[in-house]
């Protein structure tokens, strides 16, 4: 628990935040995966503290590259910001949709019917195709495109009027392959091909510099008569101008996805690093968990030789009295020196025993302590005569105790 994270400024502990805490853990650490505990707490100190300083430094470093991953959540922002700015670039400043209340202004403010152009040309994409692709005065004759017939007149407000053609140029482009992904590169690469048309179909003979006209006329000039059906941007594009409106919009949109991609990228990157990080968190544990198994194993295997006394079977096996060693005592054939017998002494078997037991209590301080609730809990450990102790040294204790007893009773 990091200090003071359950208690307040005055000292006093948030009992039900540090039983929240409390439960969480304990469910994660009794979580198994195939039979298995991956987050059981390593019992050795060594092992456990060195697993702790590898997974410590790979959670700071992973800590850090969850700042950049959460970042892609600005991304997701950014996204929105070019949305709104294609919108805008389509339909014009602040609209999301055909704004059909800007067409109550004379076309020829539009499309610039005049050489010397207009301030409210290129307000917006929609603008622009009715200025290239419907005729005033007449019907037009598929200038655009196959169905595309429609009309719409200078002279005075055209709100009601400028729908009807609009949309039939949406249903006309709709029928066009869309791009799967709208990338800032797609943005500037069409902005590109779209400058390339400026003046190619301006026929007057002004100089090719002083031409910024898109579609067709024969004066510079585009007031919507037959072969004057286009825009003039000569007062967005010529000298010292402020650019065409809606190209703006769409380059802070590509600037905005510009950004949007750099940071999903990083993102991206820092979501990889962060799950080999995890797994070589993961490596670390298994590793250190592995080898304090190992260790526990060779603890137990040292300390079994060192709390077994032997027994009267034991002793029996040995044929010499070399071998027959204490607590087993050897007992001379009177009559055949060689033929004698190894038994157990059930004097030096308690002595031993006895012994033993003020060894093991030096080794083994895991129940030493322990009130009577937690001896419980602990699985080798057992409450006896008041006290807390080790349970299989007592089993094993109590063992051997008995059969030096019933040694001692045979050979009475």
């Amino acid at each position: 628990m990091q200090d003071g994270y359950y208690t307040d400024t005055g000292g006093k502990q948030n009992e039900e935040g540090l039983r929240q805490w409390a439960d969480k853990n304990k469910a994660i650490v009794s979580t198994e995966v195939d039979g298995l505990k991956p987050y059981a707490r390593i019992s050795f100190e060594r092992e456990r503290l060195r697993e702790n300083a590898v997974i410590k430094r790979l959670l700071a470093r992973e800590q850090d590259l969850t700042a950049d991953y959460s970042e892609e959540a600005a991304a997701v922002t950014t996204k929105e910001a070019a949305k709104t700015n294609m919108a805008e670039a389509a339909f014009g400043t602040s609209k999301k949709a055909f704004d059909a209340a800007y067409f109550k202004k004379e076309r020829h403010d539009i499309c610039g019917d005049t050489t010397a152009g207009q301030e409210n040309v290129g307000s917006s994409i929609t603008a622009d195709l009715i200025c290239l692709c419907i005729i005033q005065g007449a019907i037009a004759e598929k200038d655009c495109g196959n169905g595309l017939t429609g009309r719409l007149d200078a002279g005075g407000s055209k709100e009601e009027d400028a729908p009807a053609p609009w949309t039939a140029i949406e249903a006309h482009c709709a029928t066009f392959p869309k791009p799967k992904l709208i990338t800032s590169e797609l943005i500037h690469r069409n902005s590109t091909a779209f400058f390339a048309q400026i003046g190619r179909g301006n026929a007057e003979n002004t100089a090719t510099n002083e031409k910024f006209t898109l579609g067709e006329t024969s004066t510079s000039a585009c007031d919507g008569a037959d072969w004057k059906m286009c825009v003039n941007y000569l007062l967005q594009l010529g000298k010292n101008k402020p650019g065409i409106p809606w190209v703006t919009a769409l380059e802070v949109a590509a600037t905005y996805l510009k950004n949007a991609e750099e940071v999903a990228l990083a993102a991206e990157k820092a979501k990889q690093t962060i799950e080999i990080l995890t797994e070589q968190a993961r490596n670390a544990y298994i590793e250190a968990a592995s080898e304090a198994a190992e260790q526990r194993k060779t603890q137990q295997a040292n300390n079994n030789p060192s709390t077994k006394t032997p027994t009267e079977v034991d002793c029996s096996k040995h044929q010499s009295s070399e071998k027959c060693t204490a607590p087993c005592k050897w007992n001379e054939n009177s009559t055949d020196k060689s033929k004698g017998k190894c038994s157990l002494d059930p004097v030096k078997a308690v002595k031993q025993a006895t012994q033993a037991a003020g060894t093991e209590d030096k080794k083994e301080e895991k129940c030493k302590g322990k009130g009577e609730k937690e001896c419980g809990e602990a699985t080798a450990c057992k409450w006896e005569a008041e006290t807390c102790k080790d349970f299989s040294f007592l089993v094993n204790n109590k063992l051997t105790l008995i059969a030096a007893a019933f040694a001692s009773l045979v050979e009475l």
